[in-house]
């Protein structure tokens, strides 16, 4: 069973209703519920939004079914750790290049990472606003390796609002550097790998970059 037909079976509407909540012909509807065309995270996020379903259950059938209002799982009748973790989107397709650019061409939910709800308040975190993603190559290297995992606060994401690490894309390609302010709307984009320059964007280059986010954790497998 796939997101579709989970929206149908737990809403009791139409193919038709929800095309016209996605503002998107039911032909692309059906096509989704059929398994021919994927789910992108866009609709993912509206569907979960608008009938208030798990975003996890909708991509597995696993796990709590409702969210409540700020789009929280209901842990309802779930004790022991579970109860105390949040869950967070890793996007697949999506690799922040610790290198010169890493194209990506569509961004899809590929699995929910668990961290304790603990942490995440004690890091002042939104988890509605956070995603994890994955690092590619080696100019952050020591700090950041390629296949590290990212997490990303996407609430800085109105241009670089301090000296820290972030996620941005540029030339459609996107990039993880530090970034650091030196005035008159001028940054430096530097980073850890001494082997890669640092460079300061012209007006026109800063023009085109879009900021998703910034890094506030990393991990990797050993």
């Amino acid at each position: 069973m796939n997101v579709i037909k989970r929206v149908i079976e737990a809403t009791g509407c139409k193919q038709s209703d929800i095309a016209r909540l996605l503002g998107i012909e039911s032909d692309s509807v059906s096509a989704m519920a059929r398994g021919k065309q994927r789910t992108y995270v866009e609709v993912l996020a509206i569907l979960s939004k608008h009938f208030r379903l798990s975003a996890e259950w909708l991509l597995t059938g696993e796990g709590p079914q409702r969210t409540d209002d700020s789009g929280m799982t209901i842990l309802e009748g779930v004790d022991g750790a579970r109860g105390k973790m949040t869950y967070i989107p890793e996007y697949s397709m999506v690799r922040a290049s610790a290198g010169n650019g890493y194209m990506v061409e569509h961004e899809f939910i590929d699995n929910y990472i668990a961290f304790r709800k603990e942490w995440m308040a004690d890091m002042k975190l939104n988890p509605s606003k956070v995603a994890v993603i994955r690092a590619e190559g080696d100019s952050m290297s020591p700090t950041i390796s390629s296949g590290d995992l990212l997490m990303i606060d996407m609430r800085d994401c109105d241009g670089f609002s301090r000296d820290a690490m972030y996620v941005f894309s540029m030339d459609d390609g996107l990039l993880i550097k530090r970034i650091q302010r030196i005035g008159k709307g001028r940054i430096e984009i530097r980073s850890d790998n001494p082997a890669y320059r640092t460079w300061i964007p012209d007006p026109e280059e800063l023009e085109s970059i879009r900021v998703i986010g910034r890094v506030v954790w990393a991990g990797r497998s050993v």
